[in-house]
């Protein structure tokens, strides 16, 4: 007995060994292969110490049903090794097939030992062997007192922590304990039973202390007129175990209808495909881009149907297999429509990591593609006059033949911001869009125009001989100078134009086109020219503007530029009412520099806004301190603001912190500003002062009178105080001008303006002002611009 304990022991434990090692490899998962090495190892064990005994006992039944039972372990556990490799479908049917034949083949082995031992000891063997397969009940029914007894095995007392072993009860209190969904298919069970029906049922019970029911599957036999045997193995992991299948091949089945359903749906083009291009699969999607149903499709070459949309390129598919991915974008034409599809390629290889097919997806970015497309135009288009701008002229000079001779116009339109200040921007555009046009009409492989600021273009021509350049620059100046009309006015205009010419003047087109600019600079300042060619003597001109550009930026990084102040006086209480700050620029070897033309080139290289700020916040630095002295404790600080700074939409908030900072009052900070800036209101203009008049500050119209001043604007700005400029001073004599004058001094009183006159220079001049009713002075009478406070 002890060996064949040890024979039992050794075979176990090399099946616990060879089976733990088979399902930690396939599941990968150690509590699930322990748990199956355990469940199916018992098996296997108990099916041969049953046939054993059969064997010994010459007992037929407990030979078959223990050979019934080896043969569903090994079944088992094959079904449970190859797990990927069957279909879902037959896989559900072997499982449950197999856990029906182990159930018989434990019903056999069971009835084979009843009917072999009848006695009660034989009985207690019979028990003691079904206790080493599972946890099992045995019971017997008296039919005629409707009585039962319960034997539980070891295993079902230890699983389920119970106190007894046996139990005695009426069938109706054993009723009780049987789930309720269940007591419909015993009670048929039983009535059959008594009809020596033969049959088995699976159910749900909870016996006392329980925590939870069980399944258990329960089959009896008559063994007398008014008794029953039976045996009730539970059956809850198997139960579990089954319920798991179902539930995984319900959620399967579910995932690949829902699948479908969205493949059949999508807007994105899935294909299958094989290593050659033969199409294996498609989703319906595809018949929007090509002219096949998608019965006519499959099976085809992917090659084919590509061609049918003129798509000539199939390396893709051989590259895709030797990279394992890739992807592109593909324009496609059906029925006049272009369709631009992006396409991802990818190759599926099987459980040997051999390529077996390619999976192609592709999504639709037509709309992406088109605004792509927009958003490439307008990166290099003007956005009003439709012709290449700055960066649409430096690609095209990338890209030119530069073997060819080209000449490189460089155009600006003659007093185009009069016409933007007096008529409006909107006229000022209309006219460009006019003048764009008759660009356009000469453009062509030979002929480039560019709009790269606001009244300037860049014409490059291809010549084949020098002289045409001048001829073409003629038709320029006479193609542009022409009457254009906008809304009923009709306005003359005028054109300057320089050129340089490719490679006579330099070997690049960029050199060649700043040659141009300086040329065009000739031209504004001789005004009985309207074309001229650039020539060596020019480069000094530009030398000159490189120069200005750095030392400007130098002036301004090295606190170079300085800020004069200049009273201005309020005669009739003899005080300095306001100080004007004025840029000065002492250049280290060009002496001083005018403050127009240091505006001029700050302008032209794109530093105004800089130079400008740069003032603002020296000269109220500067204000900070001297508000302080007697002379100035009651002065307003004047700062000129030129219009790309006051429309930064940042200068009301950065003045405000300037102020805090340096402990000014805004009402004591006047900004000034030039007064043909609204001739035709502009709405920014007048959203930045007012929000400047919100926060505290004094607003000044300067210069009025000096070119083509409107009273209209006095009622469109929120000003306070209004300069009158000195060129309207010096024709005071003349009775027009005086009663303009008068008009003035009236409306500044009844709307309680101030008027600042400016370039007083003489005793008589100031004393008409003052008979006037004028009483603040500015000029060299009383203070030139003067430095202050050292840097």
């Amino acid at each position: 007995m002890k060996k064949r304990f040890l024979y039992q022991g050794l075979v176990l434990l090399f099946l616990l060994i060879v089976l733990f090692v088979l399902y930690a490899l396939v599941f990968g998962n150690i509590a699930q292969a322990i748990y199956l090495t355990v469940l199916y190892a018992t098996v296997i064990i108990f099916s041969i110490n049953a046939f054993l005994l059969g064997y010994h006992e010459n007992n037929e039944v407990l030979k078959a049903g223990s050979i019934t039972l080896f043969g569903s372990g090994l079944l088992n556990i094959i079904l449970s090794l190859t797990t990927g490799y069957i279909s879902e479908e037959y896989f559900s049917i072997l499982i449950w097939s197999s856990t029906w034949v182990s159930l018989v083949g434990s019903i056999l082995v069971t009835f084979g030992m009843i009917r072999q031992h009848l006695n009660n000891q034989v009985r207690k063997n019979f028990m003691s062997l079904f206790e080493q397969f599972n946890e099992t009940v045995y019971f017997d029914i008296n039919v005629k007192d409707e009585s039962l007894n319960l034997y539980f095995s070891d295993a079902f007392v230890k699983k389920h922590k119970l106190s007894y072993t046996h139990l005695h009860m009426r069938m109706i209190d054993w009723w009780k304990l049987v789930c309720t969904d269940d007591k419909l298919r015993i009670q048929e069970f039983y009535d059959q039973a008594k009809n020596n029906i033969m049959d088995e049922v699976k159910f749900r019970i909870r016996y006392p202390e329980m925590d939870d029911e069980c399944w258990v599957f329960c089959k009896i036999s008559r063994s007398s007129e008014y008794h029953f045997l039976g045996i009730a193995i539970e059956v809850t992991s198997i139960q579990k175990l089954n319920d798991m299948f179902e539930k995984t091949s319900k959620e399967l089945r579910d995932k690949l209808i829902e699948e479908q359903y969205v493949l059949d749906h999508t807007k994105e083009l899935i294909a299958r495909i094989d290593l050659t291009g033969e199409i294996l699969y498609l989703t319906p999607s595809f018949t929007s881009v090509y002219p096949l149903t998608i019965d006519e499709m499959m099976g085809k070459n992917i090659s084919y149907i590509n061609e049918l949309v003129g798509i000539y390129d199939h390396s893709w598919v051989e590259i895709t297999v030797l990279k394992s991915m890739t992807s592109g974008l593909s324009k496609y034409e059906k029925e006049g429509v272009t369709r631009w599809i992006s396409w991802h390629n990818e190759v599926v290889y099987d459980n040997l990591s051999n390529p077996e097919y390619i999976i192609c997806i592709g999504h639709d970015v037509t709309d992406l593609q088109l605004l792509n497309e927009k958003l490439s135009y307008e990166n290099i288009h003007d956005s009003l006059t439709k012709l290449y701008n700055r960066l649409g002229l430096y690609q095209w000079m990338e890209q030119v033949n530069m073997s060819q001779t080209y000449a490189v116009y460089y155009l600006d339109i003659e007093s185009f911001s009069t016409v933007n200040e007096y008529y409006g921007n909107h006229v000022g555009d209309q006219i460009m869009i006019q003048m764009a046009s008759k660009l356009s009409s000469i453009s062509s492989n030979q002929v480039l125009c560019a709009r790269i600021s606001g009244d300037e273009f860049v014409i490059v021509s291809e010549i084949e001989q020098q002289e045409q350049a001048r001829e073409f620059g003629r038709h320029l100046v006479s193609l542009l100078h022409q009457s254009y009309k906008v809304e009923e006015i009709s306005i003359t205009m005028d054109v300057n134009v320089g050129y340089a010419i490719y490679p006579s003047d330099a070997s690049s087109l960029s050199t060649v086109l700043s040659m141009a600019n300086t040329a065009l600079v000739s031209v504004k300042k001789n005004r009985s020219l309207r074309l001229v060619r650039f020539d060596t003597s020019m480069n000094e001109q530009l030398m000159y503007q490189v120069i200005m550009e750095k030392d400007i930026r130098d002036g301004i990084e090295h606190a170079e530029i300085d800020v004069f102040f200049q009273d201005i006086l309020d005669v009739k209480h003899h005080e300095v009412a306001f100080i004007e700050a004025l840029a000065r620029w002492n250049h280290k070897d060009l002496g001083w520099i005018s403050p127009k033309t240091l505006f001029e080139f700050a302008s032209k290289t794109g530093l105004v806004m800089d130079l400008d700020l740069y003032l603002v916040e020296k000269a109220m630095t500067q204000f900070s301190s001297l508000q302080h002295e007697e002379r100035f404790n009651r002065s307003v600080c004047n700062l000129n603001v030129t219009p790309p700074l006051l429309l930064n939409e940042n200068l009301p908030n950065r003045l405000l912190e300037l102020t805090n900072r340096l402990s000014i009052n805004p009402n004591r900070v006047c900004i000034e500003i030039c007064e043909s800036m609204f001739v035709h209101s502009e709405d920014l203009y007048l959203s930045q002062l007012n929000t400047l008049k919100s926060m505290g500050f004094l607003i000044a119209i300067d210069d009025f009178g000096n070119e083509y001043s409107s009273l209209s604007v006095l009622d469109q700005v929120p000003f306070d105080i209004l300069k009158i400029d000195k060129l309207f001073i010096n024709k005071i004599d003349s009775l027009f001008h005086k009663e303009i004058m008068n008009t003035l001094i009236k409306v500044s009183r009844s709307s309680d303006k101030i008027i600042i006159v400016e370039g007083i220079e003489t005793e008589l001049q100031s004393e008409h002002l003052l008979s006037l009713g004028c009483q603040y002075h500015q000029g060299y009478l009383y203070s030139r611009p003067r430095k202050l406070i050292d840097n």
